[in-house]
């Protein structure tokens, strides 16, 4: 069943939506066979796409800014896929371990061959003599190591040995016995060269066979840290998210306890002056029904009283 790689999903694992503004996305592990819309990444540089069902560099390669390229343990089997690196003017790390493709006796060579820019293949660096081995691999064909010296001077050998034919020579003189020796001498020596070839062309996949498992090792231990870090970031942002939620909790709770208390402030305050104005009417209203001694009483309380609020 075909998983496309979603827009939805990036957003998760980029914690954005502004595809245009991404520049790191890490898709490892999602099962992915599709991944059509990664186009729509324009500023797209670190990619990691391990751990999925990626058959195609297709795709990829229209995203010209791409730095760094993680596609461990993918399907990719076609040697030919390898000419859409030279579309990825950026590129220069690359891993490509654990895929088919990596089985192909000549998979090094052809991804040097087809990236400029690259410095480093599936955790190793990329040297000058590297690049100049690759050359000079492919100039001699693609699934064979070029001829060494002294396959050369074999072959010369035995092309300038001369074949004599029986009838040239009487059996007589003794030719047939002589031509016979000089018709075996051809033979041997391509007997010979084709027994040092095979020691020839079987050095280099030797050679590099426990390079190789060095690199898977270094490979997995360095995935396994991506892994780490990619955990440790997300536990962080969480954290970090739930400590900006409950601040801005304790900030709205602060802010509303305060408006509250201003709001019962001014309510008591406009209650207290209506009270206030309402015992002064009612009091003006009083003083018309008193006489004197009753006004004089009611002065020298009121005097008492102001005494009290000035002490």
């Amino acid at each position: 069943m075909s998983k496309p790689l979603t827009q939805t999903l990036i957003a998760q694992k980029a914690k954005t939506e502004a595809l245009y503004s991404i520049k790191s996305l890490n898709l490892w592990g999602n099962d992915l066979d599709d991944i059509s819309i990664i186009e729509r990444l324009p500023q797209l540089e670190v990619l990691s796409l391990s751990v999925n069902r990626i058959t195609t560099l297709a795709d990829i390669a229209k995203c010209k800014n791409i730095k760094e390229l993680y596609l461990r343990k993918n399907n990719i089997s076609s040697i030919t896929e390898l000419q859409f690196l030279q579309q990825l003017p950026k590129l220069k790390v690359l891993w490509l371990q654990e895929n088919p493709i990596a089985d192909h006796p000549n998979y090094r060579e052809a991804v040097i061959c087809n990236s400029s820019t690259l410095e480093k293949l599936d955790d190793v660096v990329i040297s000058q003599q590297d690049r100049a081995n690759a050359q000079l691999q492919l100039q001699y064909g693609i699934s064979q190591s070029p001829p060494t010296k002294s396959q050369k001077s074999d072959e010369e050998m035995g092309q300038h040995v001369e074949v004599i034919k029986p009838n040239q020579y009487s059996p007589n003189n003794g030719g047939g016995r002589y031509s016979n020796q000089r018709e075996q001498q051809p033979n041997q020596q391509r007997q010979s060269i084709q027994q040092m070839q095979p020691y020839h062309q079987s050095q280099q996949p030797q050679q590099y066979y426990p390079q190789q498992q060095q690199q898977a090792a270094r490979e997995r231990e360095q995935q396994q840290q991506q892994q780490q870090q990619y955990l440790q970031q997300q536990q962080q942002q969480q954290y970090q998210s739930q400590i900006q939620q409950q601040q801005q909790s304790q900030l709205y709770l602060q802010q509303q306890q305060q408006q509250q208390y201003q709001r019962q402030t001014i309510r008591q305050e406009y209650a207290d002056e209506e009270r206030n104005s309402n015992i002064l009417c009612a009091i003006l209203s009083l003083l018309k029904e008193l006489d004197k001694s009753t006004l004089e009483v009611v002065q020298r309380e009121v005097y008492d009283r102001i005494q009290q609020y000035q002490d």
